[in-house]
């Protein structure tokens, strides 16, 4: 008699232990050689696609030099990082691990940025990565994490995040909409699960559902200080449009509870809003606080190796903050900053000053969005060349 623990499996049970196999990495050949320099800098950034991921996560789990190794590079990343990028192209003049890591670092900031300048149609590569987060582009997956940044940050600004009594969302309608028809936000919150819950109902004048707009366009976009951000995109149906649009894992999430509807656009039928603005709200983070903004005008550009951008500060702000120089970063990867300067803020002599900062290798274009700059206040005496 056969002994029963030496049956054949079936073929159910062949598939279910094969792919408990694959998971555990079992059929993955042996890594040969460690991660080189310039994976492990992608990885620090957040651009290493998921399988290539793993493969650097087994590598370091498997070999303590490779640990150590990341580890080096990592904290130097991070020092990079708070250079300017003419400061980060001297460091890669040398002949050690810091110089590679600038190399690096510079050739994966230049990638970058030029993707994002050339990112067609930017909002709708936006939207899909907010309905399918794991398979966005990293380019995608940097603005959908810049825009959780500007907002997260603007909710903690009261001025911001209190909605007045009586605020009601924008709205837009296009040619052919009847122009009675009443747009009601019925929901805009965070769940407690991380999802952004809206529903927006449409109603006749007498109060009766709207129903024959059902297939109509809609859009829904938030205004962060000036600029359209769009949210999601569909059609009525049953004169109502609901969706849940999931926050990215990687970013502290909105507090959950309901979200000023004032911030809120709504476009209903064929009609393009003009996404961005004339002059964006960028708040000016002091030792985790924000207490005064300042504004960009239009996009920041690289040009012939600069960064350019029109920032205003109004006088009451350059007068309190005399004593501290306005420090400009970049988000140029999903999980990476880069500083691009410093300016003092005494030396403005007007409200408004283009700021331009050296970018070596960087190609020229226009960034999609101001969601891309963050700035910071600091005292003078903290800053070293």
């Amino acid at each position: 008699m056969q002994n029963e623990t030496e049956r054949e499996l079936s073929p159910l049970g062949a598939r279910r232990l094969g792919n408990w196999l694959r998971k555990q990495g079992a059929f993955t050949p042996p890594l040969e050689e460690p991660p080189d320099t310039a994976t492990l800098v992608r990885t620090c950034a957040g651009l290493l696609p998921p399988q290539e991921a793993e493969i650097v996560v087994r590598a370091l789990t498997a070999s303590s030099a490779n640990r150590e190794r990341w580890l080096q590079i990592e904290q130097i990343l991070s020092e990079l990082r708070q250079l300017s990028l003419g400061e980060v192209q001297v460091v890669s003049t040398g002949d050690d691990l810091r110089a590679e890591v600038a190399r690096s670092w510079l050739h994966t900031i230049s990638a970058q940025t030029g993707s994002l300048a050339r990112l067609p149609r930017w909002w709708e590569r936006l939207q899909t990565a907010l309905r399918e987060e794991a398979q966005a582009t990293a380019e995608a997956f940097t603005l959908l994490n810049a825009v959780w940044h500007r907002w997260t940050t603007m909710m903690r600004i009261p001025t911001f995040a209190q909605a007045r009594s009586g605020d009601r969302a924008q709205v837009l309608l296009a040619e052919g909409i009847p122009q009675d028809v009443q747009v009601l936000v019925d929901r805009f919150s965070v769940t407690s699960e991380g999802t952004i819950s809206l529903r927006v109902m449409l109603r006749q004048p007498d109060g009766s559902p709207a129903e024959h707009l059902s297939g109509a366009p809609i859009a829904v976009a938030v205004n962060l200080g000036g600029e359209i951000i769009p949210l999601a995109a569909g059609e009525v149906f049953d004169s109502q449009y609901e969706t849940a649009l999931p926050l990215p894992s990687t970013l502290q999430t909105l507090p959950a509870g309901g979200l000023p509807q004032s911030h809120l656009v709504v476009v209903l039928g064929d009609v393009s809003p003009s996404f961005g603005g004339q002059r964006a709200h960028v708040p000016l983070e002091l030792e985790g606080e924000f207490p005064a903004w300042s504004e960009i005008e239009g996009l920041p550009e690289c040009v012939n190796g600069r960064v350019r951008m029109r920032v205003h500060l109004t006088d009451e702000v350059r007068q309190r903050y005399a004593d501290y120089r306005l420090a400009v970063e970049l988000y140029v990867a999903p999980a990476a900053w880069q500083r691009i300067g410093e300016w003092e803020i005494s030396q403005w002599q007007t409200e408004s000053m283009e700021l331009i900062a050296d970018a070596p290798g960087l190609p020229d274009g226009t960034l999609p969005s101001t969601v891309l700059v963050r700035m910071e206040l600091r005292r003078t005496d903290e800053w070293s060349t």
